[in-house]
């Protein structure tokens, strides 16, 4: 494999240059774009570039985040320990709401029908207006609640408690519908798939309910199970602590395969492609052929992976221990990209438009980029540049805005994006608005950036391309 090498975690301008006015026309002479100045737009903007695997941005909340992030509507939902529940803008990491429980949220939320679904370490399933973040509703278990995180189908929620005990409750009021009592705590999250509940419990044991909370069948391991189930074509794929992942027939739970997996396995398993991938306390994640068991490729790491993988468009996304974020190639396990936090990553990643929305216990959300290098350019007005930019066939054309690079114009042929959508014609640059641009050619370390408002010459911003090293690229 060919060395890797660091590249910036963060938008690429470290620096900002910060003129008067008069500096501003000496600056724009120098780059030769000054010619009879109008009248100076009042505008700020800011500007990042990110690399593959860099940070777009990064939210930093009160405590570690455990909790798994749910985006949805372009938002970003996700639990802290500093017992609140946030949502995010998905696009710049700004908060919406915050709401507080009695406790960590460990819990992944579950976003449905406008309402976010979650549990807390006070015991209380919650479900709060996903606009807003107002309680809705609110359930007393008989213990805390912690990494088991809600399912909910047909207006009904399913949840495991520390008292050892799954619940089901009615999604639109909190009425609970049934208790089933298993024989110790219950860490796992149910999963709903045929009109059956799977779950696993930290007594060993794999249960499959009726969705009136009548026990069908259950199956025995020699270890805790912290893992969740997952259910694909007929079979039930789960981990356990006593090191096996395992393979079950979903109507009867009898064993069709089991395979070491290493170590003790607290990760859920991924099913995707033929392939089942799982992380396991022996710092690796390992990737097995779903039909057999038979192991395909592992990817060693520096800490133990309690992360759930994502896995989509040939990539597998998930967190470790090391404190860090990795991507890998689903096929051949080999290293695109590792992002490093500032503590240990237990939450699984969550991969939407391209961006990889993952927490870490260093008490930030970080929102990161899984595809190539982009510019990011925000307007925070407050006046709107008109017709800014021009859109036609995929191609930029600058009008009103320049961005350059070296005193030469930014091109870009696809992949431009205003507030997360594509756009065509001619532009508006509003306050708010984030402007994502592919460039045809990457920039590289030592670039200058400018932003330039047209009609007035006038220099909004300079910027310096510069790596402070914390993503590492593979191959």
């Amino acid at each position: 494999m060919p060395r890797a090498h660091e590249i910036s975690p963060t938008a690429g301008a470290l620096v900002i240059v910060v003129l008067t006015f008069g500096a501003m026309v000496l600056v724009t002479a120098i780059a030769g774009v000054l010619k009879e100045p109008g009248k100076p737009a009042r505008v700020l903007v800011g500007l990042g570039v990110c690399r593959t695997g860099s940070a777009v941005w990064a939210h930093q909340t009160g405590d570690g985040i455990y909790s798994s992030p749910w985006v949805e509507g372009g938002v970003v939902y996700f639990g802290s320990n500093d017992s609140y529940i946030y949502a995010l803008d998905a696009l710049t990491g700004e908060e919406i709401w915050s709401a507080l429980t009695g406790g960590f949220v460990h819990s992944s939320p579950v976003v449905i029908g406008g309402r976010v679904y979650v549990g807390s370490m006070d015991g209380r399933v919650y479900a709060l207006d996903s606009a807003t973040g107002k309680v809705k509703w609110s359930f007393q278990t008989g213990g805390p609640i912690s990494s088991s995180s809600p399912a909910v189908s047909e207006n009904k929620l399913y949840v495991g408690s520390l008292d050892g005990a799954v619940y089901a409750l009615d999604a639109l009021t909190g009425e609970n519908l049934w208790r089933f009592p298993t024989a110790y705590a219950v860490f796992s999250s149910p999963v709903v798939a045929g009109g059956r509940v799977y779950v696993g419990s930290g007594d060993g044991c794999i249960y499959c309910l009726t969705e009136n909370g009548n026990l069908v069948w259950s199956f025995s391991t020699a270890g805790p199970i912290f893992s969740s189930p997952t259910v694909k074509e007929g079979r039930v794929y789960c981990g356990s602590m006593d090191g096996y992942l395992y393979c079950l027939d979903s109507n009867t739970g009898e064993e069709i395969w089991s395979s070491p997996a290493g170590g003790p396995v607290a990760s859920a398993p991924r099913v995707h492609g033929g392939r089942v991938y799982i992380g396991s306390n022996d710092r690796r994640i390992h990737c097995f052929d779903a039909e057999t068991g038979e192991e395909v490729w592992s990817f060693q790491t520096d800490g133990e992976v309690v992360s759930t993988p994502a896995v989509t468009d040939g990539r597998v996304y998930f967190g470790s221990r090391d404190n860090s974020v990795y991507c890998l190639d689903a096929d051949d396990g080999e290293l695109v990209w590792r992002f490093r936090t500032g503590g240990p990553v237990h939450s699984s990643p969550r991969v939407e438009g391209g961006k990889v929305y993952v927490g870490s216990t260093d008490g930030r959300m970080y929102c990161l980029n899984a595809g190539p290098q982009e510019l990011i350019l925000r307007s925070r007005g407050p006046e709107t540049i008109e017709n800014a930019f021009r859109v036609e066939d995929g191609a930029l054309e600058w009008v009103n805005l320049e961005v350059m690079v070296n005193r030469t114009p930014i091109r870009s042929v696809n992949g431009i994006l205003l507030n997360g959508k594509p756009v065509k014609g001619c532009v508006d640059f509003r306050e708010g608005d984030v402007l994502e641009v592919l460039p045809s050619e990457e920039l590289e370390e030592g670039d200058y950036v400018m932003v330039v408002y047209a009609p007035a010459d006038q220099l909004l911003g300079l910027w310096a391309i510069r790596p402070v090293g914390k993503t590492q690229l593979g191959r």
